[in-house]
């Protein structure tokens, strides 16, 4: 009457549903006891996961009697075997995991936590936690099965080690519906690369009549490996002057083992004003440097925060970037002090060049060739050098030819 296929809807923890399916009995089961029927269910979880479970239900057969009058004949009916999907059992899945880095690096060590439910219609007891993958030797559903024990050691640590604990940790219970919060710590190998690394996580408990089940899951770690560089300055950049040009002389170092491709490098910084501050930095090899002259522009003294951005694509083919901040100090340009010994400094005026005339320059000529002064004359009318007396002695100018 339909297709075989039907749809349930939601089912809460521990819940059931019932539905009718019409079959028609094949001839083939003629002179067999028992039917078999596989039944798939297909679901998902509330985070999207699917699933799929096969379960497979027995029936009996019944011979039909043939008669004179058609007339029924009371036979022997088959008590139905009680199936495995007739059986409460826990289920644990992982319904959610994070862990405390936001990208891991090879040699980065990280906690792994778990959050994991119970989402079958029994409790799960004495729940063991295998990181890895392992399972137990008498986790066949059978009570009283076996002697006990769990195996851990054959999970592969190639790309994630556990460390300050074993790959095994013991849970406790866990009622129907219930969430349990698992904690382990990771090392990535040093030589692990950049990829996608699937985990496995193994859960082996108890029921409440002594069977033993083993739920296997599988999570995905990423593994990044970032640009290692250092963004410096590779020269002292010496005083900075408000309202005046100052270059900056910036250097980038590839401080990695292997070779890295990077994209633009800007500088920017809030109360300055910035010329040639972005350039392509592209392929670095390891120790390689490139370098950028940037010019800078404050507009007030004090101290200046120089931010430097150079992008890149990840392993995964996502743009990101690298920031580094600088700090400089801007003083002011009209406070230029010059100390000298045993005073205090005071502003530097630069000097006024006064216009010299034709006659002027003939006028030191003539002097020159007397053997005076011919050096040319200051503002304020003086020549030369202004030569303080001191109480030493007298003033003593060497005149000669062309010497002021």
């Amino acid at each position: 009457a339909t297709g075989g296929v039907q749809a349930l809807g939601a089912l809460d923890p521990g819940g059931s549903s019932r539905f009718f399916q019409p079959f028609t009995v094949s001839g083939a089961l003629a002179g067999q006891k028992l039917a078999t029927l596989q039944v798939g269910v297909s679901y998902n979880d509330k985070n999207g996961q699917s699933y799929t479970d096969t379960f497979t239900l027995t029936f009996p057969v019944a011979v039909p009697q043939s008669g004179p009058a058609w007339t029924s004949t009371p036979t022997p009916t088959s008590t139905p075997t009680a199936t495995r999907a007739a059986v409460k059992r826990p289920q644990l899945l992982i319904t959610a995991y994070q862990t405390d880095l936001s990208q891991l690096q090879p040699g980065a060590r990280f906690a792994l936590s778990l959050d994991v439910q119970n989402l079958g219609s029994a409790d799960a007891h004495r729940v063991t936690m295998i990181a890895g993958g392992g399972g137990s030797p008498d986790a066949s559903g059978t009570p009283g099965a076996g002697g006990g024990g769990v195996s851990g050691a054959g999970g592969d640590f190639s790309n994630f080690a556990p460390v300050e604990s074993s790959n095994v940790q013991s849970l406790g219970d866990v009622a129907a519906g219930a969430h349990l919060a698992a904690r382990q710590t990771f090392v990535v190998n040093a030589s692990t690369k950049a990829g996608a690394y699937p985990m496995k996580f193994s859960f082996v408990y108890a029921a409440a009549d002594g069977s033993t089940y083993t739920d296997d899951q599988v999570i995905t770690l990423l593994v990044y490996q970032p640009p290692h560089v250092s963004v410096s300055f590779y020269r002292d950049t010496g005083p900075l002057f408000s309202g005046q040009p100052n270059l900056l002389p910036l250097q980038i170092v590839n401080l990695g083992r292997s070779s890295t491709v990077l994209g633009n490098m800007r500088i920017a910084g809030e109360g300055a004003q910035f010329t040639n501050n972005v350039i392509l930095v592209g392929a670095l090899d390891p120790g390689g440097f490139f370098t950028l002259d940037a010019t800078v522009i404050p507009d007030q003294p004090g101290e200046l925060q120089l931010l430097v951005e150079v992008g890149y694509t990840d392993d995964f083919n996502a743009p990101q970037t690298i920031t580094e901040t600088l700090t400089v100090t801007v003083l002011d340009s009209g406070q230029i002090n010059v100390p000298t010994d045993g005073s205090e400094g005071g502003p530097v005026e630069p000097p006024v060049t006064v216009p010299e005339s034709l006659w002027d320059k003939l006028l030191r000529f003539v002097r020159g060739l007397l053997g005076l002064d011919s050096g040319q004359t200051n503002p304020g009318g003086s020549t030369g050098p202004d030569v303080k007396p001191t109480d030493s002695g007298p003033n003593i100018v060497p005149i000669g030819p062309g010497k002021g």
